[in-house]
């Protein structure tokens, strides 16, 4: 895949960069990042049949992938992967985290199980991101 950038000289006089609008370089892209975002989320179990202080609560994390804008303002966290080639060349977490009971534990597994599924699904989206681009070219 080739893009083109507009061509960019220095100028020392004026200490300026500019760019020209009539010369173009090509720029040969070898791999293309591609970013996968989950959602992170726990919920309460109880192990009585009413929700009183005196009975245990259990904690379960959930991932969920790719979150949609009505789902994203319910996740405690969420947790971006960037894969360029067979590599995570970024691994992220935002928000306020999972409960203390669950994946604050063992925050690692957690980004590692994302990071994980991320590069399960990188053939596929790259597939279609591949697609896609062959039908605007």
């Amino acid at each position: 895949m080739t893009a083109r950038l507009p061509k960019a000289t220095y100028d020392e006089e004026r200490n300026t960069t500019f760019c020209s609008r009539q010369e173009a370089i090509s720029l040969n892209i070898q791999n293309i990042p591609i970013s996968m975002t989950f959602g992170v989320f726990d919920s309460c179990v109880y192990l009585g049949r009413i929700c009183l202080p005196m009975f245990t609560c259990v904690f379960r994390t959930h991932v969920i992938a790719d979150p949609t804008s009505f789902e994203e303002p319910l996740l405690d966290s969420n947790v971006t992967v960037i894969l360029q080639g067979d590599k995570a060349i970024s691994v992220s977490q935002g928000g306020l985290g999972t409960s203390q009971k669950t994946a604050a534990d063992n925050p690692v597994k957690l980004l590692s199980d994302c990071a994980d599924a991320a590069k399960r699904r990188q053939s596929a989206v790259q597939q279609v991101l591949m697609e896609a681009l062959k039908l605007i070219s």
